[in-house]
């Protein structure tokens, strides 16, 4: 028996008389159109294309820079999760959009449209939210010899609504939990933000030994409290960032060892549905020596189903990818969060940095997806407490002068877009990355596997234009791609004519 039973009807009764609930087994069905189709999608600054529909040549021998090809049987990894932060910060701005239709139709060209299928939600606060302090779920503890009593999500209203916004559209979304701090009387050594003089002390610090057991309880309430608002949360992260406390907001050192316990504890009482995330943190050297300590331990390798690692290290990403991958061939590789840093590149060079960093290179050394950090925050990089501000969204959403709200795509919406769009992904349709060939390594080439066709996505991260061929069939398929540009296309299986 879960904890939920204790807890939740007093906590939810809000929720529960004001929401509409969508149930478990209905949020793990797909309402997004399933059928396989035709397609070619352009992303190019210079021809002022952003996933606009485009056409291959079809001809036969064609000569081209580059010829592509690829393995019909040799499958690498899985590729499923697509999608960004839907921080608190995230889902305020959403909601600035008061329109009930205009922000139906902003959430399905995210979702639907552009094929999203991946939303990351924190524990308690992060570092991105519009209230006047940091938060915990549990900061007022009422009865010491129940502490878990005080649990509460009221923080979490403007979040919970988004995602039930969501689920209308997309059935099949697939949520991360991951926790910033834990709760500020299960720590040590935490202090009080410079920027929130009089909230809890959640930043930095260590999980208490003596408080391992209660924090895993702490864990899995949030799941289970979610759950009973119609909300299944499919990974868990333990800790973000687990070997950082520096920061001027909610964090805490996590050990290996104090991971390990954490996990079989919560593999114990978690739903069956909800898996757990490894490690969650950037690919450098401590990466390896934690993982290596977590896994030794079998019985807590078992309980976790993938490692979920960041893009902010010095290592390249897709050398720590590769190297995972041929240390834990059995666990799936997610890239849990990356942002753009500055605002001073240009589109193609910021796109050309999320290709070559954060997707394609690291997608082709084994990575199975890419879970953006926030969906969306102001132009301006906020709403923010924590110690930066030079960080952006997926989207920019802000107010005119005149007080209507402006959305405006960066780049990285794109980057994602373009393998989301392509891929498709449903929950009963993932795609398989499959062994490619190529006479010149200038493109970067990546091809899927679905159960109805075959998806490419190519980019040119070249200063020049570069032409490319394709053999599939009894045909050549070519295009002419500009410096800095992606494109992705689809085939069918076992078609005599395809038409793109």
């Amino acid at each position: 028996m879960t904890m939920k039973t204790k807890f939740i009807a007093l906590i939810f009764s809000v929720f529960l008389a004001s929401c509409k609930t969508v149930t478990p087994s209905q949020s793990r069905k797909s309402n997004v159109k399933n059928s396989f189709q035709e397609k070619a999608l352009l992303l190019s600054e210079k021809e002022n294309k952003y996933l606009d529909s485009v056409k291959l040549s079809e001809s036969e021998n064609k000569e081209s820079d580059v010829k592509l090809s690829f393995s019909l049987k040799d499958k690498e990894q899985k590729v499923d999760l697509f999608g960004g932060a839907l921080t608190h910060a995230s889902a305020h701005l959403i909601l600035q959009i008061q329109d009930k239709d205009a922000r139906k139709e902003f959430l399905e060209d995210i979702f639907q449209k552009h094929g999203f299928n991946c939303i990351r939600i924190p524990i308690g606060s992060s570092d991105f939210h519009s209230e006047d302090h940091f938060f915990s779920c549990l900061d007022e503890v009422t009865d010491k010899n129940n502490p878990l009593k005080s649990f509460t999500l009221k923080h979490d209203r403007e979040l919970i609504q988004v995602i039930r916004e969501i689920l209308e559209i997309r059935k099949d979304l697939k949520i991360i939990a991951a926790s910033w701090s834990a709760p500020e009387f299960m720590k040590a050594g935490s202090r009080i933000s410079s920027k929130d003089p009089n909230g809890p002390k959640l930043c930095g610090g260590t999980l208490k030994d003596d408080y391992i057991n209660l924090y895993s309880d702490y864990l899995a309430l949030f799941v289970d409290s979610y759950q009973e608002l119609g909300i299944k949360i499919d990974y868990l992260s333990l800790q973000n960032e687990p070997t950082y406390n520096k920061a001027d907001y909610p964090c805490m050192l996590l050990t290996s060892n104090q991971a390990k316990k954490i996990a079989k504890r919560l593999h114990s009482i978690l739903p069956e549905e909800t898996k757990l995330l490894a490690y969650d943190h950037n690919t450098e050297d401590v990466m390896y020596s934690y993982l290596e300590d977590e896994f030794e331990d079998e019985e807590a390798a078992a309980c976790f189903d993938a490692v979920a690692i960041h893009g902010y290290g010095s290592q390249p990403l897709y050398e720590g990818t590769k190297n995972l991958k041929q240390y834990y061939p059995d666990k799936n590789v997610y890239m849990t969060e990356i942002t753009e840093w500055d605002n001073k590149g240009n589109f193609s060079s910021n796109l050309m940095y999320m290709a070559k960093n954060t997707t394609q290179k690291a997608i082709n050394n084994g990575l199975s997806g890419t879970i953006y950090w926030n969906l969306c925050l102001t132009k301006d990089g906020g709403p923010c407490m924590g110690q930066n501000s030079t960080c952006y969204g997926l989207i920019d959403i802000d107010r005119n002068e005149g007080g209507s709200i402006r959305t405006m795509k960066r780049s990285g919406f794109y980057g994602l877009g373009i393998f989301a769009s392509i891929l498709d992904i449903t929950e009963d349709d993932p795609a398989y990355r499959l062994k490619t060939y190529q006479s010149d390594s200038s493109l970067l080439f990546s091809a899927f596997e679905k159960k109805e066709g075959y998806c490419f996505i190519v980019t040119n991260p070249t200063s020049e234009k570069l032409s490319f061929s394709l053999s599939y069939g009894f045909k050549d398929y070519s295009y002419d791609l500009e410096s800095s540009s992606m494109i992705g296309f689809t085939l069918k299986k076992q078609s005599d004519k395809i038409s793109l």
